[in-house]
């Protein structure tokens, strides 16, 4: 049997993609704050294109579970 979740986060696809955004940043020496804004609102656009072939809407994931096989895939958000 398959079941399939569809989760629903806006918030904490927001701050996830924040964290790693600026975790990507954090080494990079003599930034100033005005150029990690922008750093961030550029990769933050350039990941939500990428993430988009599983997220609808940026904030809903579908995981589709088989019990029988005890396997786990993230549907694409166009099925």
């Amino acid at each position: 049997m398959k079941i399939k979740l569809t989760l629903k986060d806006p918030d904490g696809v927001y701050a996830s993609i924040g964290v790693a955004i600026y975790e990507s940043i954090g080494e990079v020496d003599g930034l100033s704050d005005r150029e990690r804004r922008l750093i961030v609102r550029e990769r933050r656009n350039e990941i939500d294109e990428q993430l988009s072939r599983w997220l609808r809407f940026g904030e809903c994931l579908t995981v589709e579970i088989d019990i029988e096989t005890q396997t786990a895939r993230v549907v694409p958000a166009n099925e």
